[in-house]
């Protein structure tokens, strides 16, 4: 039997070509993942005011609702949570947050000071299917 060699390294640029290009696809699905993410969290606390199951969260007190004016509502005082929405992605997650000390309290709630949970973060059927149609017109772009 003879050996058969075959020079592949004409093609060695064109597989890193490739490699360079599936890398910058997948940072941008999630980079687009995690923009729909934030998105939608910041118009759950600004228009739904529901989880992310689409379960209304817990009014407020009625000692809460005489302290507060006509256009403040559920976890909109001034805004602050809202504004404080960030996403962040890498090669291999999205992620949606706030770095506000208050932040976990009202997604969780707090019962020793008769805070509800207010759960804003996450992602329920609804956004998943907002987000996979996003990332459908991403990858037809990316590979148009």
């Amino acid at each position: 039997m003879s050996d058969l060699r075959i020079d592949i390294s004409r093609f060695r640029a064109a597989v890193e070509r490739v490699s360079a290009s599936a890398f910058r696809v997948r940072r941008g699905l999630l980079r687009t993942a995690a923009a729909v993410a934030e998105s939608q969290t910041r118009r759950r606390i600004s228009e739904r005011k529901a989880s992310p199951d689409g379960e209304r969260w817990a009014p407020w007190t009625a000692r809460t609702a005489e302290r507060r004016r006509g256009t403040q509502s559920l976890l909109q005082y001034r805004g602050h949570l809202h504004d404080s929405i960030v996403s962040e992605s890498s090669i291999s997650s999205a992620r949606v947050g706030s770095a506000l000390v208050y932040a976990r309290a009202h997604q969780e709630g707090r019962p020793e000071i008769n805070l509800p949970a207010r759960p804003y973060l996450g992602i329920g059927s609804r956004d998943a299917r907002e987000i996979d149609a996003e990332i459908e017109r991403f990858m037809a772009r990316a590979f148009a």
